[in-house]
């Protein structure tokens, strides 16, 4: 198991080196702080095959991998685009729904606390999911969870 999990991850990060970025040289204005300028995000091709860009790529509880893209999102491979906000609503109440940075899902049956709990990074937030569901006290700041990034 942890053997698939391993080449996925490999896959998945070497088709995202390997994708040409499609921002250009003056996509973040200079005088504008770094983060989430939504007027200047590239929009999302809905075609998952025309493009290989994605936002965040992280698996379910149920090894079901999540695509995101722009504010949409890719549930397996054969589902049809679909707003991050149906399956996770909260957020666009806390964030408005932009893109999301980055994701994960904790799989540490060690740590019962954690096991199969998604995480999601949307600008200086952090959001815990377990079973669908956003976690009592989330969304965080990214420091207050991770102390110095």
């Amino acid at each position: 198991m942890k053997l698939i999990q391993m080449l996925t991850l490999c896959l998945a990060l070497s088709l995202s080196l390997a994708a040409p970025s499609h921002h250009k040289e003056d996509h973040v204005q200079q005088d504008e702080p770094q983060g989430h300028q939504h007027e200047l995000h590239h929009g999302a091709n809905l075609d998952r095959c025309g493009g290989m860009e994605f936002d965040a790529i992280a698996v379910n509880e149920e090894g079901i991998p999540y695509f995101f893209k722009g504010d949409h999102l890719f549930k397996g491979f054969h589902d049809q685009a679909e707003l991050s906000n149906e399956t996770f609503p909260e957020l666009d109440e806390h964030h408005h729904l932009g893109h999301v940075d980055a994701a994960f899902r904790m799989h540490s049956e060690d740590s019962p606390a954690h096991h199969d709990h998604q995480f999601f990074f949307l600008d200086t937030k952090v959001f815990s999911y377990y079973k669908h569901k956003l976690e009592k006290d989330y969304p965080k700041d990214i420091s207050e969870l991770f102390p110095g990034i």
